[in-house]
């Protein structure tokens, strides 16, 4: 009866240590699984954040780059006006003048056929 009694305790006692073991591994794997999962998202924090600051360089590279563009071509456009010469400014002047008086003798003449036409039609 001793001998039954001490294997029933015996195996009980097995039972308990395989449940914990059992239990145990399972945390252990769990706990392995959510430090993994922590270690993903750490790595896709990173790598966002890498990819962030890559984006923000060619913004500020490419404002830099119009910024001197843009220095440039205004660069350009004092060279050529310190470049013109007042008879030039005259010559643009006259030019000015003589298209404009082009362009109100076309209209008065077109408006003195469109005159004639309808003092003809009438």
């Amino acid at each position: 009866m001793k001998n039954r009694m001490s294997n029933a305790s015996q195996q009980f006692v097995d039972f308990f240590s395989q449940v914990a073991c059992w239990t145990w591994e399972t945390l252990e794997k769990l706990l392995d699984i959510i430090l993994d999962f922590l270690a993903r998202i750490i790595e896709l924090i990173l790598a966002v954040m890498n990819l962030i600051f890559q984006v923000i360089c060619f913004l500020r590279d490419l404002c830099i780059e119009a910024m001197q563009t843009f220095a440039n071509v205004f660069r350009g456009i004092v060279n050529v006006v310190r470049n013109i010469s007042c008879e030039e400014v005259e010559d643009f002047a006259s030019a000015c003048i003589v298209i404009l008086l082009w362009v109100v003798a076309f209209k008065l003449v077109r408006n003195l056929f469109q005159v004639g036409i309808l003092l003809i039609y009438s």
